[in-house]
């Protein structure tokens, strides 16, 4: 995710502006920034210089600034009435802005003993492209890093005085970020020549060369997929705030993740991800008023990618879809070409899943080679640059040779998800060969769709890609083996809705709907614990004593409290539980697919709040193990993979 200022600073015009007109040096604003600061009282003190074309209007944005003193514009300002933003025209020689301001909110600024971390507006805030250079001064023993390709640091008068060069634009929406600690530890190294290195704290810097080789292997695969890495630098930076965040030439991880690297691995955390981000939000910058495409294009290149190359990648895919649908639904579902940014469960699932999805199906209908060197080509010619989703389709016709704007219209301008079935599968005999015919349907909203079909015989499995453009089509295909399985998009390629039977049960699942918690008959009070933290979180979990299901519990997934509850063989037969430490498992209802079951047991005396919170971070998996608080393990319940039809089922093959 790469850093966001405020959902306030969705600026159409600009947007608007650099999409019609060249982006030149005379659109680019040149802004000098020094600032000091005084820790002890979370303090910032800062001088702009703002320099543009004359005659040029300047909209600056202040947030909670305190302006001490402005000049520079042609009209006089009063200070008395400074509004949050100012739209007014600069005198030739520039504006010169003094301010101060103070934060605290680790979620936005924090400027605390031993830590500054600075991402959303501590310096008046200029709208559209700005050209930064940035001059910190901060105590001696403190180390700094903004966006900048070279950065100089000199101790004077007994502190540090670093100054930060950018030779490229900043969009207004990203601004400039700065990150300081006196707790760095700093561990160097190169890719090529572009220069790396990590800055972590005592207590985390052995992992300084896992990170290091880390980001050398994503720099070379990135590369080769997208193009030259923009910058002449790379740090990873440690914070002990949460989140991690993108910016130009550096990117931020919480130190929770860091910590987790021995038992997950480095390759689990988010370091793929944000660093994707430096081609993706950062350097291509992203029309937010047309689309944001950068966050669906960074799941698929990094993190899905990550998945394919060990073969897992669509179980990548069915997590989006399984997530899309414990999130989305029709009260919330807006367009994917109206996705600005995440600000919650489901528009991560709009703009992140169904975005990264939409990539996944673009690769596929007009194929790798066509599909890559589209990419490079609109990275290379929007670098440092806006770009929309109809940037991306037009390189995509160019390398194609096709008209995509249907494709285009039906997933970004539509709110529709197809729901597929197999239906009339029959197999005969045609002299020494295999005829099997089937009908695809689709059912409520029609789509055109490129679907993949996999049968399944004793000598292998064979696919084959249909488009099906009505609600029904029927297909024939021919086979020298009998096959015994038809499967529909076995590997998750299309965007839709997954049957109940390929919808894993996980605890995502169980927590977005209504829950009801069966306590046990004796030993209630920590299960009562649980469920009053649950409810603090947010979740929609409502405690009962009676022992029995009723019919108006229908539309509630169920929570049964104790390995012994008497409802659990009832509903799930024999699902042992270890006695002790704290254990989670859920899977479907065998009577009614669409609903869960979990059963939940806790060990007396076993601490809980540091399990659930685990369990609430990661929420993809069915079977949980904690023991004192500590993680033992956690697994996933494998669901059905694809629509499948027995080619023997004597039912005539309907699903």
């Amino acid at each position: 995710m790469f850093h966001r200022l405020t959902l306030a600073l969705l600026l159409s015009c600009f947007c608007e502006a650099a999409l019609a007109g060249t982006q030149t040096a005379a659109a680019v604003w040149h802004y000098q920034l020094e600032v000091s600061f005084d820790i002890p009282q979370a303090r910032i003190m800062g001088v702009a210089k703002i320099q543009g074309p004359p005659g040029r209007p300047l909209t600056l944005h202040f947030g909670d600034l305190k302006v001490k003193s402005i000049r520079g514009f042609k009209e006089k300002i009063d200070l008395t009435r400074l509004p949050d933003s100012l739209k007014a025209v600069p005198s030739r020689d520039g504006v010169e802005i003094v301010y101060e301001g103070r934060f605290t909110d680790p979620e936005e600024n924090v400027i605390e003993a031993g830590e500054i971390i600075l991402r959303s507006i501590w310096y008046p805030l200029v709208e559209g492209l700005s050209r930064y250079q940035l001059t910190a001064r901060l105590p001696r023993e403190y180390l700094a890093l903004s966006e900048a390709n070279h950065i100089h640091r000199i101790e004077k008068d007994g502190q540090a005085v670093y100054t930060f060069d950018l030779p490229f634009p900043l969009n207004d929406l990203d601004g400039l970020t700065f990150a300081a600690s006196n707790r760095y530890r700093v561990a160097r190294g190169t890719y090529r020549d572009i220069d790396l290195s990590a800055h972590l704290f005592p207590e985390d810097a052995h992992l300084a060369p896992l990170f290091l080789e880390q980001a050398r292997r994503y720099l070379e695969l990135f590369e080769a997929r997208l193009g030259s890495y923009p910058y002449r630098r790379l740090a990873i930076v440690e914070s002990s705030h949460p989140g991690a965040f993108s910016m130009p030439t550096y990117v931020l991880l919480c130190q929770r993740e860091i910590q987790d690297i021995p038992q997950a691995g480095v390759e689990r955390t988010s370091l793929g991800h944000e660093i994707l981000h430096q081609w993706f939000g950062n350097s291509v910058f992203t029309c937010h008023d047309r689309g944001n495409w950068n966050e669906g294009a960074t799941i698929y290149f990094a993190d899905h990618f990550a998945c394919e190359q060990r073969g897992t990648d669509w179980r990548c895919r069915r997590r989006i879809l399984s997530g899309f649908l414990s999130h989305v639904t029709p009260g919330n579902y807006f367009p994917l070409r109206l996705f600005s940014e995440r600000t919650d469960y489901s528009s991560r699932s709009i703009g992140y899943g169904k975005g990264a999805m939409v990539f996944h199906m673009l690769r596929r209908l007009v194929g790798d080679r066509a599909f890559f060197a589209a990419i490079r080509d609109f990275v290379r010619e929007h670098t440092f640059r806006v770009a929309s989703w109809d940037d991306l389709r037009t390189a995509m016709e160019k390398r194609s040779g096709r008209p995509l704007g249907w494709f285009f219209r039906q997933w970004l301008d539509t709110t529709g998800l197809p729901v597929l079935r197999l239906e009339e599968v029959k197999v005969k005999p045609v002299g020494q060969k295999f005829e099997v015919s089937l009908t695809l349907a689709q059912i409520g909203t029609t789509f055109r769709l490129l679907v993949p079909l996999t049968f399944h015989s004793p000598g292998g499995a064979h696919k084959r890609w249909v488009t099906l453009t009505r609600a029904r089509e029927r297909f024939t295909f021919t086979f020298d083996a009998r096959p015994e399985e038809v499967v529909l998009d076995e590997d998750v390629d299309v965007f839709r809705r997954l049957d109940p039977r390929e919808n894993p049960p996980v605890l995502e699942r169980l927590l977005t709907g209504k829950i009801i918690a069966f306590l046990p008959p004796h030993g209630a009070e920590p299960y009562r614990r649980i469920l009053d933290f649950l409810q603090r979180e947010g979740i929609s979990v409502a405690g009962r004593n009676s022992q029995e299901l009723s019919a108006a519990d229908a539309d509630a997934s169920v929570l049964l409290c104790g390995r012994d509850h008497p409802l659990a063989p009832k509903l799930l037969g024999n699902l042992a539980l270890p006695e002790t430490g704290l254990s989670l498992a859920v899977r479907q209802d065998p009577r009614e697919l669409a609903r869960l079951v979990a059963v939940l047991h806790c060990a007396p005396g076993e601490p809980v709040e540091a399990a659930l919170r685990e369990m609430l971070a990661y929420p993809f998996y069915s079977d949980y193990r904690f023991r004192q608080g500590q993680r033992l393990e956690r697994t996933l319940e494998e669901p059905q993979r694809g629509i499948r039809v027995k080619l023997t089922d004597p039912r005539g093959g309907k699903t």
